[in-house]
């Protein structure tokens, strides 16, 4: 009776180990969803370098639409969050005009980021915007 019972427990121990082992993978796969839904930003680095002077690019979040300036041209599209991760079902569209060297520059880095897949991150009053390219979009809220 009394290995019986050993033997019980052990399954029971056994049982309860294993649902905290897969708690705690849920937890840790699954970050949680950062709301980005009626907020606006404006960028203030590229992978740690400052924007230059006169130069703004913004990002605004508003019921399913992302939108802004790239720094030269105006762009705009659809998103979803899934998770930590901005997918945009449709390419991001924009305007065609041409400006400065450092504008166009500075907005094709952008752009590719945004359309490359991007990982999104709230900290320290900043958004954090990291493109599967590599490439770091940090901003400011408005």
């Amino acid at each position: 009776m009394l290995k019986a019972h050993r033997l019980t427990a052990r399954r029971t121990l056994a049982a309860v180990a294993l649902a905290l082992i897969a708690l705690l993978f849920a937890a840790c796969s699954t970050p949680p969803a950062v709301d980005l839904n009626n907020t606006r930003w404006t960028l203030i680095a590229i992978n740690g370098h400052a924007i230059p002077a006169g130069v703004t690019a913004t990002i605004q979040f508003t019921d399913g639409k992302v939108g802004g300036s790239a720094g030269c041209n105006s762009y705009g599209g659809q998103y979803r969050l899934e998770g930590n991760r901005l997918v945009s079902p449709s390419p991001i569209a924009s305007t065609l005009m041409a400006c400065e060297d450092i504008r166009m520059t500075l907005e094709q880095t952008f752009l590719t980021a945004l359309g490359s897949g991007v990982r999104v991150a709230k900290a320290n009053g900043q958004l954090t915007l990291t493109g599967d390219n590599g490439t770091v979009l940090t901003f400011r809220p408005q």
